[in-house]
């Protein structure tokens, strides 16, 4: 069952034209609860799904660095050699091997 403020949403919508932006109008609410709950969603991108203990150690660290609650999703990229990418809404951590190699090749280059 659908809320009565949303019902009335959705018919101000469809009666405006607008009913094709109710997608956008429904990120933007996710992120203003977000906010407003202090809650930071978190992608993590490895080469193999973390462990248990290392999600719960990695929820702990970004909850402290960033002071917000933090919701943590794990992607695969097997194109990864090692090491994790972490996105924390516009802060991205590289911490993948294959930047740490870009990097090293590009300074011995540079040389």
């Amino acid at each position: 069952m659908i809320d009565e403020p949303v019902q009335n949403l959705i018919k101000v919508m469809s009666e405006n034209g607008r009913l094709s932006l109710f997608g956008d109008v429904y990120q933007l609410f996710c992120e203003l609860k977000d906010e407003y709950e202090r809650v930071v969603p978190v992608t993590v991108t490895a080469s193999e799904p973390l462990s248990e203990q290392q999600v719960t150690s990695l929820t702990a660290a970004l909850e402290k660095k960033l002071e917000r609650k933090v919701e943590l999703e794990q992607e695969l990229d097997t194109t990864l050699v090692g090491g994790i990418v972490i996105k924390a809404g516009e802060t991205i951590i590289d911490g993948s091997l294959n930047t740490s190699i870009e990097r090293l090749a590009s300074q011995l280059r540079a040389r």
